[in-house]
């Protein structure tokens, strides 16, 4: 790493780059004549806080994007020896791993340490010990990952490193393994070391021992990981936060080895480094392995890559990065992915300029998901390593949102020292979209914008206008990035563009409801912001066979928004952002009345407390024919105890109606214009036909809370409906129910039911005629008695009779 003055220096995709130079900054002090092994990560709360570490024990950070650096020196009660790895989780923290040295108990490399730090590399924690297995058994090459997505297993650190039986053992029946190890806790605590290599290796710490397993975290919270050894380079992955893994899969051999030897260099390797996109570019989930090796001859180290587009089922054959021809060494890569842009940055040494062992640093940048490389030398002079001094087993990179930051060892004169360089990246602006679309009405976008912006051009399989909202409903011939609109087909669609990219875009939106678009790769909803600041009144909400809360933007897809007053909504494609609010809208708590037609499916729901109603307010009703639920008041929530009505739209009969009850002992009433009703409880489920479009939904609650209903119809001729529930606490005892119907001046008039064991739900029919009852206004009392405890529940409610 570095120290004294840096630029940025833009470069853009179709300009050569190899004799581009980048101001180098040394790291370490210039003092410190040791360091080795750079490792380097970027603050996502702070991009201007750098973190560095450097074998054996020094620790580094920047907080002005390595401008200038503060070194330290690293201890721990469990010891610090060396390997060093430095990385952020979403909160600022950030974290450093290492080998152990113990004085005691304990011994030479017997465990690996985790310290961290939460004010950005200045302090660090005593450390937390992971692996120690002893007498003998040695924990060495490890390295962290977080997860930086939106996932479940979000900011989970996940470390892999190998176990050593007995640590440079040629004893046959010691053998090295890869381990892992889990925490969910910031780095509090892990889970107890498990083991993904199926087939080991020795312990000699050369060819045929198990090394390089480098975590990486996919866009779901997959993780990656590979490593090499007898077997040649091996692939696992486990798609539950690292609990359970899959089979091991040999992706490919590695021709020599990855212990091999280079002039000057005092031992050299070609360990895998694996890194997934993260990003919302169209690379998205592609998983990247990098390594080198001398297949081409010892006097020819070259680095390769290899990619899989399918979570790691099949990989393509290896590709060589550098482009150089001749007998040259290219060695200790490094790779990184931009979790912002998706470029893939690989750092190494080179020496194709030389004919000696002079060496360089260059960098290789790909933009278009590793089919093809740009090599830039981003060290300003060379060096000259001699092969009597420990030089160390890698080098580091890190990107970040088009910053990058290439870290290195130099040695001369026998010193080494630890550098870096600053590079300010660019993304090309065109670009490939693939999306796709229902049968039936979808709300849609244009991602990318291409030379005839005309919907039957940019969806040609559409069989209808395109719809978009602007106060009312309007048709539009040409489509605008950024703006949603309705469209129809008749059978899925699978929609591939190619156009120019924006890499963000500020959407003009109207007070009230509006339709607008994504760009070309998923944005969290977290990371739209507006101007005015905090016009966002609503959900974000898109249409899968009915509304639904959206938590990201999808490329291609249209969205709802509600604006408090006129303004812009920011949408960014190529900005990694922490995002430390949750995305997701919690229903955990909320009962719901999932509605079904076949072909769509919508959901109501129930809460029973208080929660922000504008939460749950709808986007105004779709064009006609389109499938839609929703309660009058276009909301999409009521509450327990509440009455409200149902209007449907667009719906194919008969409708299925399901009651996911959250809370036992609530039920759902439905009343229908004709006076029939449905009570629906537990998990209970019913069919509508087409005459039921219209209806009214009550909740009624635990008996506790509320037994009787509100007559239907109310006022009344001759003959109305009483539904009552006894459930609940009592459930399960033996009831006395009694309905009394008195008149306005409190005089009992009628007793109709008297009924003993009444459990359950009820509807009962009073006919006024049967009592000789006149015009007026009347009280109707429910009273249920206990049989077993003596409890009485009891509710008065008014009904008016019009003869």
């Amino acid at each position: 790493m570095k120290n004294p003055i840096f630029a940025l220096v833009v470069f853009f995709v179709l300009i050569q780059l190899g004799s581009a130079q980048y101001p180098n900054i040394r790291v370490s002090n210039p003092s410190s004549t040791d360091p080795n092994e750079t490792s380097i990560a970027i603050n996502p709360i702070d991009p201007s806080n750098l973190v560095a570490g450097a074998n054996i024990r020094y620790f580094y950070y920047s907080t002005n994007s390595g401008s200038t650096w503060t070194q330290g020196n690293m201890s721990s009660p469990l010891g610090v020896w060396g390997d060093p790895c430095v990385v952020f989780d979403l909160f600022g923290n950030v974290y450093f791993g290492h080998l152990s040295n113990p004085s005691s108990p304990g011994y030479w490399i017997d465990r690996i340490v985790v310290q961290k730090s939460t004010n950005k590399g200045v302090s660090w924690s005593s450390g937390v010990g992971i692996g120690f297995n002893p007498p003998v058994r040695a924990q060495d090459k490890e390295w962290i990952a977080v997860d930086w997505t939106n996932s479940t297993y979000r900011n989970n650190l996940y470390m892999a490193w190998t176990e050593f039986d007995n640590y440079g053992s040629s004893n046959s029946n010691d053998s090295s393994r890869i381990l892992f190890s889990r925490s969910t806790d910031g780095g509090e605590i892990w889970s107890a070391p498990y083991r993904i290599s199926e087939k080991g290796g020795d312990c000699i710490d050369e060819d045929n021992t198990v090394e390089g397993a480098v975590p990486a975290v996919g866009p779901n919270g997959e993780v990656y990981l590979s490593w090499t050894g007898p077997l040649g380079l091996v692939f696992d992955k486990s798609i539950d936060g690292g609990v359970t893994w899959g089979l091991d899969k040999v992706i490919t051999s590695i021709p020599g080895g990855w212990d091999f030897a280079v002039p000057g260099i005092y031992r050299c390797n070609g360990l895998p480094v694996t890194a997934c996109d993260i990003s919302n570019s169209p690379y998205r989930g592609n998983i990247y392995i990098n390594w080198s090796d001398q297949r081409n001859g010892t006097n020819n180290t070259d680095i390769f890559i290899v990619k899989s587009t399918n979570g790691g089922n099949t990989w393509t054959a290896p590709k060589r990065v550098n482009s150089d021809i001749g007998n040259k060494h290219q060695f200790f890569t490094w790779m990184t992915v931009d979790p912002g842009t998706g470029s893939i940055y690989i750092v190494y040494y080179d020496r194709r300029n030389y004919s000696d062992n002079q060496t360089d640093v260059y960098v290789a940048r790909s933009t278009d998901g590793g089919d093809t490389f740009s090599e830039f030398k981003v060290s300003q002079s060379p060096f000259t390593p001699t092969s009597s001094v420990f030089f160390g087993d890698y080098t580091n990179i890190a990107a970040l949102n088009g910053k990058v930051y290439p870290i290195w060892t130099r040695l001369e004169s026998g010193q080494r020292s630890a550098w870096m360089a600053v590079i300010q990246d660019s993304l090309p602006n065109q670009a490939t979209s693939t999306f796709s679309s229902k049968a039936g009405w979808n709300l849609l976008s244009s991602p990318l914008t291409v030379g005839n912006m005309t919907p039957l051009t940019v969806f040609p399989g559409a069989v209808s206008y395109a719809y978009t909202y602007e106060g009312n409903y309007a048709i539009k011939d040409t489509l605008k990035v950024g703006l949603g609109y309705w469209l129809k087909f008749d059978t899925p669609q699978n929609h591939t563009l190619i156009g120019t990219q924006s890499q963000n875009i500020e959407v003009p939106v109207r007070s009230g409801w509006n339709i607008i678009g994504s760009l070309n790769g998923n944005i969290p909803v977290s990371n739209i912001s507006t101007n005015p600041p905090g016009i966002i009144s609503s959900s974000f909400f898109e249409y899968d066979g009915g509304y639904q809360i959206a938590s990201e933007l999808k490329k291609g897809n249209g969205y709802w928004i509600k604006s408090s007053s006129a303004g812009t909504i920011n949408l960014a494609i190529l900005t990694f952002k922490p995002n430390l609010q949750s995305l997701e809208s919690d229903f955990s708590g909320l009962s719901s009345l999932i509605f079904s037609d076949g072909n769509n499916s919508s959901s109501l729901h129930i809460a029973h407390s208080v929660v922000d109603q504008s939460k749950f307010e709808l986007p105004p009703k779709p064009p006609a024919g389109i499938f839609d639920i929703r309660f009058s008041d276009n909301s999409k929530i009521i509450l327990t105890n509440e009455k409200k009505l149902v209007q449907t739209a667009g719906t194919d009969f008969p409708i299925r109606i399901k009651l996911k009850n959250a809370h036992s002992g609530l039920t759902v009433l439905l009343r229908f214009l004709d006076g029939t009703s449905i009570l629906l409880n537990e998990e209970a489920e019913t069919s509508l036909n087409k005459e039921h479009t219209t209806f009214e939904i009550e909740v009624i609650g635990r008996i506790s809370e509320k037994m009787l209903s509100q007559n239907y119809p109310n006022p009344f001729n001759s003959k109305t409906k009483i539904n009552f529930a006894v459930s609940g606490e009592n459930q399960g005892h033996k009831q006395k129910v009694t309905l009394k119907v008195y008149d306005i001046l409190g005089r009992l008039i009628a007793v109709p039911l008297v009924d003993e064991d009444n459990v359950g739900f009820r509807t009962f029919e009073f006919d006024a005629d049967k009592y000789n009852l006149v015009s007026g206004v009347y009280f109707y009392e429910l009273i249920a008695i206990d049989q077993s405890s003596g409890g009485i529940l009891r509710e008065v409610k008014k009904m008016n009779f019009l003869k």
